[in-house]
């Protein structure tokens, strides 16, 4: 009785700010460039850094949980570090991947594939979803998206025609941590500083407007929900807080959770679910960061709750009360 009557609370809460949010911002809702996607067989095919890692390595286990039916395969080809600029050269030149980690519903585990080359893994089979992301170093400025986009979005049209594109908003760094003050970030070529909202602010920026300049199919606001469930008691999860182990990639655990919700979410279609998982250290997890934690019932609600936000608005910070 005590779950159902939380639970009642948190949807009536969730209610009242979508109320809020409608009617106090300019933002539209965001609108699919598509239809929605068939979930029977889905293969998504996520290119990135350990950010895409760090967002997606749950989003398999969401499925078993909420849509077993589904036949669910994940690949994340990863470089660490990787911006756009190191995708346009390893597509381009179809250069090998650090790594190559795939998560089949036959298989039904993470494992770590042998052939890593670009266009080897494009043509492995027919992707529905191939995702990108910008490194964060680049990910406050407009002009860092624009260089290669139009090569590496051709590439990946030609190479996999039916394959819908879709864009992931990655976390800004948490408050505290030395890359938001010491100049690691730059625009217009000088050190820039920021708070980890106002980072926030010019990587959803950038983020609406390459989606909205380039025709993106979909958006994965998992950055998105990162930053409102900071604003959450969720933030104070994390070996460096706000739900990061070093305050730049996110926390085992409730971290990595808020992340794959939001994707879940936005690749489904569906409204916020009740669904919790029992994530376990012993999981094989690719790249974990730390150990798993914050994974109790009401924080895996509240989750959920900011990734619906997300979804909803996927370029703005939206208060849970």
């Amino acid at each position: 009785m005590k779950h159902l009557l939380h639970l009642f609370t948190l949807l009536c809460l969730l209610l009242m700010t979508n109320s809020c949010a409608a009617n106090g911002t300019d933002e539209p809702a965001y609108e699919p460039q598509k239809t929605d996607i068939k979930t029977d067989t889905l293969s998504i095919l996520a290119i990135g850094n350990s950010f895409t890692y760090d967002a997606l390595s749950y989003l398999p286990y969401l499925f078993q949980k909420i849509k077993p039916t589904t036949h669910f395969t994940l690949g994340i080809l990863y470089y660490p570090g990787g911006t756009l600029d190191t995708q346009y050269d390893h597509l381009g030149n179809n250069r090998h991947y650090t790594s190559y980690h795939r998560w089949t519903s036959d298989v039904g585990t993470w494992q770590k594939m042998t052939d890593s080359q670009a266009h080897h893994v494009l043509h492995e089979q027919d992707w529905s979803i191939i995702t990108l992301q910008q490194g964060s170093v680049d990910s406050n400025e407009y002009a860092n998206y624009t260089r290669h986009i139009d090569f590496i979005m051709g590439l990946l049209h030609e190479h996999c025609p039916g394959s819908r594109l879709a864009w992931m908003v990655t976390p800004a760094y948490a408050d505290g941590y030395l890359g938001l003050t010491n100049g690691l970030l730059k625009l217009n070529g000088q050190p820039a500083s920021y708070t980890s909202d106002q980072m926030f602010e010019a990587i959803a920026a950038c983020a609406r407007q390459l989606t909205t300049d380039y025709h993106f199919d979909l958006v994965l606001p998992c950055g998105t929900a990162v930053q409102n469930a900071r604003h959450t008691l969720l933030g104070q999860y994390g070996v460096s807080g706000s739900l990061t182990y070093d305050g730049l990639h996110q926390q085992e655990g409730i971290g990595c959770f808020v992340e794959a919700c939001a994707a879940f979410l936005a690749i489904t279609r569906l409204q916020w679910q009740d669904a919790t998982l029992t994530i376990q250290d012993s999981w094989n997890i690719p790249y974990p960061h730390g150990k798993v934690t914050g994974m109790g019932v009401t924080n895996q609600m509240i989750a959920w709750a900011c990734a619906q936000q997300a979804q909803e608005h996927p370029f703005q910070v939206t208060p849970i009360p």
